[in-house]
């Protein structure tokens, strides 16, 4: 079954086209690797991050259940987040009123430029 990619885009101040696009598992690699360059960042500052070696997976089951998004900015991915509608396993059994954001993260290479 193959999916159609929705769109929302933004422009910023400075004309450049940032678009939000839900991924696809053709996305998974590149989704993965914006997520290891927070995670080795992270790393740096002594902070916990993602484990590598099963963060894979759980962005597999994240793109089949549509939770997953990429930032695109002049046509060139940039960023990624997790929206998810409910989440027992770390908020427990809860009424579906709110959203869970999780894995957001930006290349650092774009740090300081407003994305």
């Amino acid at each position: 079954m193959s999916k159609v990619k929705r769109t929302k885009s933004l422009q910023a101040h400075n004309m450049k086209q940032l678009d939000i696009e839900k991924v696809t598992v053709d996305d998974l690699d590149t989704v993965f690797s914006i997520l290891l360059d927070a995670v080795q960042w992270l790393r740096q500052k002594g902070l916990k991050a993602w484990d590598p070696s099963s963060l894979k997976k759980t962005l597999l089951l994240s793109i089949e259940a549509d939770e997953v998004y990429l930032a695109k900015l002049n046509q060139q991915p940039v960023g990624t987040i997790t929206v998810q509608w409910l989440d027992p396993a770390l908020w427990g059994e809860r009424p579906n009123d709110a959203g869970y954001i999780h894995k957001l993260a930006v290349l650092r290479a774009l740090e300081n430029r407003l994305v």
